[in-house]
């Protein structure tokens, strides 16, 4: 996930039924969200009706040549899973 699509992903996810475990996650902006970006790499949610939570993640390194993933390409395909028979 690029970084700057995390505040849609979270928009998204909490229409949903998602809610961030830690919820002051939801109310950053500014040099705030932009230092939180920096920190950490990941974020996760947890569906309130369900037992499994969602993993958000961009960069895995500040080095971008380190892994060779075609993230775009991956993201410009349509797919789906299902978890728990959903």
């Amino acid at each position: 996930m690029k970084p700057d699509s995390l505040l849609d992903a979270l928009r998204a996810l909490k229409k949903l039924g998602y809610r961030s475990t830690e919820s002051a996650i939801e109310n950053l902006s500014g040099r705030r969200l932009a230092k939180f970006l920096r920190r950490f790499k990941s974020h996760t949610l947890r569906h309130s009706s369900r037992t499994f939570t969602v993993d958000l993640h961009w960069p895995l390194s500040e080095d971008a040549t380190l892994y060779s993933v075609p993230f775009d390409e991956l993201l410009a395909v349509d797919s789906s899973c299902a978890s728990g028979g959903r």
